[in-house]
């Protein structure tokens, strides 16, 4: 398929949508949208499976030990325990985003 995929995504892009199959939705609202409030991540609209997965994995999670390293890769800097698991979620929430946001 080769310069055919490259072609197929802004294509897509400049129509509107679908998402080409190498996009998720979310990913993919954010490139056409990129008027987001920080203020508002929507779990539902603004991230993958595989972000739902971390995000979910967090507010579950008991002891904190396993996923440390991840947390600490998504920004967070304070005190990793449950009492501040809210604001992790949150440091990891804005992180993804505005990665997304760089790239796109």
């Amino acid at each position: 398929m080769g310069p055919l995929k490259f072609c197929l995504g802004p294509l897509s892009l400049s129509q509107g949508g679908p998402p080409p199959s190498f996009l998720e939705a979310s990913v993919y609202h954010l490139l056409v949208n990129q008027d987001i409030s920080l203020n508002s991540r929507e779990s539902d609209t603004h991230f993958t499976d595989k972000d739902k997965l971390l995000l979910n994995r967090v507010l579950e999670c008991e002891v904190f030990d396993s996923l440390t390293e991840v947390i600490v890769e998504n920004g967070y800097t304070g005190k990793i325990d449950a009492f501040h698991r809210e604001d992790i979620v949150e440091t990891i929430k804005i992180n993804i985003i505005t990665k997304r946001l760089c790239y796109l």
